[in-house]
């Protein structure tokens, strides 16, 4: 028996409590059976339990019954979560051994059922048929299914403890009792008495969505962000979702300035072989010996924004990596310079120019003679204001260690700059200067 578990295409459903948080509250004994045969809840199966049988795992059996179960059941909350299931076993659980498949067209009417039985009340259950929506009522890899889970990902950005406590979705009778006692009399005096223990309950619940909150909207981003670069139009989904993303989602507006990037820089891969020919030792063949060099690419983030997010954005050249760099006063003070030395690390940074630190240095390079840059000087940094209009633009970086470093600079935008860089011998650099320039 296979559990389907489609982690692109759903993103990471298996989260969530199985099957679909039901709560067989009076024992009806056609929800026992729609259990029996439920492939999910039997994905635990163990021959020291009894009542789950992986082998004897059958949807139309668990459809059957769970159906049946409905005809009689009228909590809207309870038939919320036994059409999610069902649509579960039409999406990502179901027994190939008995000639199961997916069927994205019953589930999509399953969770559209689902959410008509509870259009806004909120829990894990309801939070994973939005999920699964999202990606069944619309093909794969289209503008359609872009849009489509950037509603869910600004929906998910909507709730917070205020909204859960308002509009959260009951598990049983007893607890719909006790939500309706409170909308119309506000919360009960007595915990000892009758809804005892039920506020605190809640609140558990309700920390727990709130946690998995980040990871649940970083899976979205990752998951749309694929989407719309396999699409027919990748640039066109990629700006429509910087679009929807709020300001404050600066690490998620930075993944997909990335991917946009990446697209918008069709050229990235000639400029890396150009690279490697120009600078690489020569093999007999007269072609670039990758294992003799490495040109990188990598993203360094504008500084102060991702100082404000917490990510680091002092990059080292040596190891290409951005350093943590905990900042309490500019870049220019001593203390930034004293921390910097400490790490032994870092090289520069970016905040709309190039700043050089720990005794890095440009060097004017011939191939830029005709695009200066502008040099000023502080006492513990140097910064220089590159011409952007026309990028790619190169510049080459002598650091602390008198290690040189060939850097070109092939996008930049207010989230950062995405360069291709390598290191490359004292007498290659020679080669690049300009007369003015000296090597010490």
């Amino acid at each position: 028996m296979k559990i389907y578990i489609l982690s692109v295409l759903f993103l990471c459903i298996a989260i969530f409590d199985c099957p679909a948080g039901i709560l067989n509250y009076d024992n009806n004994p056609d929800l026992t059976e729609a259990f029996r045969y439920c492939a999910e809840n039997n994905y635990g199966y163990s021959e020291d339990v009894p009542g789950t049988d992986i082998k004897g795992a059958d949807r139309a059996k668990a459809e059957f019954y769970y159906l049946k179960y409905l005809e009689t059941e009228k909590h809207s909350f309870q038939r919320a979560r036994v059409y999610t299931q069902i649509g579960v076993l039409y999406t990502t659980a179901f027994n190939e051994k008995k000639g199961e498949k997916c069927d994205l067209v019953k589930a999509k009417e399953y969770f559209e059922k689902a959410l008509e039985c509870e259009p806004q009340r909120i829990d894990s259950t309801m939070i994973r048929t939005r999920f699964m929506l999202s990606s069944v009522a619309t093909k794969p890899c289209t503008l359609d299914r872009v849009k489509s889970k950037m509603v869910l990902y600004n929906f998910l950005l909507t709730l917070d403890s205020a909204y859960l406590l308002n509009n959260f979705l009951p598990e049983t009778p007893s607890e719909q009792e006790y939500f309706d006692y409170v909308k119309a009399n506000g919360s009960p005096s007595d915990e000892k008495g009758k809804f005892a223990g039920y506020s605190e309950s809640i609140k558990r619940k309700i920390t727990i969505i709130l946690e998995e909150m980040p990871s649940d909207v970083d899976m979205i981003i990752h998951n749309v962000t694929d989407d719309a670069i396999y699409s027919d139009a990748p640039i066109e989904g990629l700006n429509y979702i910087m679009q929807q993303l709020p300001d404050s989602a600066v690490t998620h507006k930075k993944y997909v300035q990335e991917a946009i990037n990446k697209l918008a820089n069709p050229v990235v891969e000639e400029q890396l072989q150009t690279m490697l020919n120009e600078f690489a030792p020569q093999s007999q063949s007269g072609k670039a010996v990758m294992a003799d060099i490495t040109v990188r690419r990598r993203f360094i983030p504008e500084a102060q924004l991702a100082e404000k997010d917490g990510s680091p954005f002092l990059f080292d050249l040596a190891s290409g990596v951005n350093i943590e760099m905990s900042l309490t006063g500019k870049y220019s003070d001593e203390g930034f310079d004293e921390k910097s030395a400490t790490l032994a690390k870092g090289d520069m940074l970016w905040t709309g120019k190039l700043v050089t630190c720990r005794g890095a240095m440009l060097v004017p390079i011939k191939q830029e003679s005709a695009r200066p840059y502008k040099h000023t000087k502080d006492k513990y940094i140097s910064s220089y204001e590159i011409e952007l209009k026309n990028l790619p633009y190169t510049v080459l970086i002598k650091n602390a260690d008198s290690m040189y470093f060939l850097i070109k600079i092939i996008n930049a935008d207010e989230n950062g700059i995405t360069v291709l860089y390598n290191q490359i011998p004292k007498e290659k650099a020679s080669e690049l200067m300009t007369e003015d320039s000296t090597i010490k």
